[in-house]
């Protein structure tokens, strides 16, 4: 047994291979996994993508990505 990692009830891993339970899978469908991403040579840009995935459709991988590219202005400041 496991807790919902919404609600905390115990659920049992025999029966979903997700880490919510029904009623929580119901009422957050979808997840958001945000992954940064490097280019070599570009170091004042910050690059990335957001994978969308759900638990509607059984399925392993995102059911789609959006990707996004902002300056850096982080690494322009000077740290002592």
């Amino acid at each position: 047994m496991k807790p919902c990692n919404k609600c905390h009830k115990t659920i049992d891993p025999k029966i979903t291979k997700n880490d919510t339970c029904s009623e929580c899978g119901k009422k957050y469908p979808y997840f958001l996994s945000f992954i940064e991403e490097g280019y070599v040579g570009v170091n004042d840009v910050v690059f990335g993508r957001v994978e969308i995935y759900t638990n509607l459709k059984p399925k392993d991988y995102a059911i789609d990505e959006l990707r996004f590219m902002f300056p850096d202005t982080q690494k322009k400041e000077k740290f002592l």
